[in-house]
């Protein structure tokens, strides 16, 4: 008798113990994330390679150098979603404001980094434009298991943001 529910009992834990792996709750620690988005006068090198061609009169101080950068570390399975800036920037005032621009992802098992840089056509905006442009604007970031969302945060661009 003593033998059966010894068995029973150790079955039991094992069961308790499949079912605690299976199980779709995140055991990954916290991510450390770092979100840097910065707005800065152009260099005299940067502006040369602004085509300015249609433009009456462009200086240097017409154009501005937006920069984000998004690091998550941490090893849980996830995906970054990053707005699409030039919308974002060319509905400030509905006027082609988006120059050119880049970004580039870099993912790897502890660590992904996310860049967006891109010149942009800031003649009549003021800073408090700008802001309010990206106040709203976010990056998000899902974390899923097995295909099924598990968890999703999001990262305040315009609250981020600093003019250099």
């Amino acid at each position: 008798m003593k033998k059966a529910l010894f068995i029973k009992t150790i079955l039991l834990i094992l069961i308790i113990a499949i079912m605690g792996a299976c199980s779709n709750k995140s055991t990954s620690k916290e991510e450390n994330v770092n979100l840097n988005v910065q707005i800065d006068k152009l260099t005299d090198n940067e502006f040369k390679e602004v085509q300015v061609n249609y433009l009456n009169d462009p200086k240097k101080d017409d154009f501005r150098k937006f920069s984000l950068t998004f690091q998550i570390d941490g090893s849980s399975k996830k995906r970054v979603n990053i707005p699409d800036f030039k919308k974002v920037i060319n509905t400030i005032d509905n006027q082609q404001r988006y120059w050119f621009g880049n970004s580039s992802e870099k993912e790897s098992d502890n660590s992904d980094i996310y860049k967006s840089e891109f010149i942009f056509y800031s003649k009549g905006l003021t800073e408090d434009t700008i802001i309010k442009a990206f106040e709203e604007k976010e990056v998000k970031v899902i974390f899923y298991k097995k295909d099924k969302i598990i968890d999703e945060k999001q990262y305040n661009i315009g609250d981020s943001l600093i003019f250099e």
